[in-house]
């Protein structure tokens, strides 16, 4: 599962509060509904652990995208 919401934060990375906010909702919910987790605290962990993997993935992403910015500037002023 937080392969998925590493993958989700990495794709959505561009839309990083979106990412997160459907990785902190949408995780927990599926793991609710497949019935993976039932007590509250196991809810609000896998919330967090999803938060945690998106914010990863968003990482990866940002930071992609500013070194290609970053080499793009550059070789646009040369």
């Amino acid at each position: 599962m937080m392969q998925v919401m590493f993958l989700l934060g990495l794709v959505l990375g561009r839309w990083w509060r979106a990412a997160l906010i459907t990785a902190m909702v949408g995780g927990p919910l599926l793991l609710t509904m497949a019935g993976v987790v039932d007590d509250a605290g196991e809810v609000m962990a896998a919330m967090l652990l999803a938060g945690v993997s998106a914010g990863f993935g968003v990482l990866v992403h940002q930071g992609f995208l500013r070194g290609y910015r970053r080499l793009r500037d550059r070789s646009a002023g040369s």
